[in-house]
Order: structure tokens, then sequence, then C-alpha cells
């Protein structure tokens, strides 16, 4: 089915926000409810999504670290070097 740009038919009744499937929706709801099955398996924090999960569990990990080239920092997500980067042009 497709959607025409912007089209949210689908609202949540408990926050107004809107949703371009139901299926958004229903995820949506499980945040109001606490359903969360998903568990970290290290600090037993749960999601609301598998996805979510798998995000993070990125911060028990040390792999795959990006490194500032100009600083010693390093940051497990590439968008944080990055926004991190423009600091570094802020103090020349």
């Amino acid at each position: 089915m497709m959607y025409h740009e912007n089209e949210r038919p689908f609202a949540c009744k408990i926050c107004n926000k809107r949703f371009v499937t139901s299926s958004a929706l229903n995820t949506h709801m499980k945040r109001h409810i606490g359903d969360r099955p998903y568990q970290c398996i290290v600090c037993d924090k749960t999601f609301v999504t598998n996805i979510d999960r798998k995000l993070h569990m990125t911060i028990h990990s040390t792999k795959n670290l990006y490194s500032c080239e100009l600083c010693p920092k390093k940051f497990k997500w590439l968008c944080r070097l990055k926004s991190h980067m423009k600091t570094h042009k802020t103090k020349l």
C-alpha cells in the first residue's frame, strides 16, 4: 500500500502522536503500557523492540570504536564522532 507524503492516519489515543502504519502505532503503544520483552543479557535493561536492544548492546562492547584524530577520545557511534569533531572546529 502506498502512502502520500506526510500522511499519518494512525494516531495514538494517549499522546496523539501519529504514524504511517498500524504496526508502527502498535510498537509505540508498547512504550505506554510498559511492554518491554527484549532484555539485555549484560545489564538486564529491557526494551520495546529487538532493534533497540541490539543498539543498546553496543555500549557493552569495545569493538568498532571511532577515534578522533585530533584528541584521544573514542566513540562507539560515527554520529557521535562527527558531533565531537565540531567541537574542534569551534576551538580553532
